[in-house]
C-alpha cells in the first residue's frame, strides 16, 4: 500500500509539474505573441505614418492591377510592365518630337538614347521607379495635347485632354507641378 501511495503521489506530483511546464510554456507563448503584436502595431504605425509622405493613387493603381493580373509573387510581371510604360513613353516621345517636323533620322536617335540610356535604368529595372516612367507618359501626352491646342487644333477636345493628362500626372508624382511653369515657358516660347 505505501509503494502505491508513493506511486500515486509521484504520478501526481509528474502531472503537476507537467501542467506547471506547460502553463510557463503558454505564458511565454503569448507574452511572445503579445511582443510580435505590439511590434507588428508599431511597425504598421510606422508605415501609415510614412504612407502619408505621397499621394501617389495612380501609382498605385498600377501595382494593385499588377497584382490582380497575377496572383502568385511573381516580381517578374511587375519587371514586365516596368518595360511596357518605359516603351510606351518611347512611343510617346518620338510622337511629341514629330510635332516638331525634325529629321525623322534625329527623331529615332533621340527615342534610341531615351530608350537605353543608363540614367532610366533605375525607372525601369526597379519595381518602385515604375512612377517616373509613368509620369513621363501623363507629361508628353498632356504636352502633346497643349501643342494641338496651341496649334488651333480641335480646342475642346485637346484642351481638355490636355488638362486630364496634367491632372493625371499630379496624380502619379507630386513633382508633376513643376508642369505649370514648364507648359508657361511652353506656350511663351511659341507665342514669340
Amino acid at each position: 500500500a505505501k509503494s502505491e501511495a508513493e506511486a500515486k503521489a509521484k504520478t501526481e506530483a509528474d502531472r503537476k509539474a507537467k501542467a506547471i511546464a506547460e502553463l510557463k510554456t503558454m505564458q511565454e507563448a503569448e507574452a511572445k505573441s503579445e511582443a510580435e503584436l505590439k511590434a507588428k502595431e508599431e511597425a504598421d504605425l510606422k508605415a501609415k505614418e510614412n504612407a502619408g509622405a505621397f499621394y501617389r493613387p495612380l501609382l498605385m493603381l498600377s501595382y494593385t492591377v499588377d497584382a490582380q493580373l497575377v496572383e502568385s509573387s511573381s516580381l517578374g510581371f511587375y519587371h514586365f510592365m516596368n518595360l511596357i510604360y518605359h516603351a510606351i513613353a518611347v512611343c510617346l516621345l518620338y510622337f511629341f518630337l514629330f510635332r516638331f517636323s525634325f529629321d525623322l533620322g534625329i527623331i529615332f536617335l533621340l527615342c534610341l538614347l531615351f530608350l537605353i540610356h543608363p540614367v532610366l535604368s533605375q525607372a525601369v529595372g526597379w519595381i518602385p521607379g515604375r512612377n517616373d516612367s509613368i509620369l513621363t507618359i501623363f507629361v508628353l501626352g498632356s504636352f502633346i495635347f497643349l501643342h494641338n491646342l496651341l496649334n488651333g487644333k480641335t480646342f475642346l477636345k485637346n484642351y481638355l485632354l490636355h488638362l486630364l493628362f496634367f491632372f493625371c500626372a499630379l496624380l502619379t508624382k507630386e513633382t508633376a507641378i513643376v508642369l505649370v511653369l514648364m507648359y508657361c515657358l511652353y506656350v511663351w516660347k511659341i507665342k514669340i
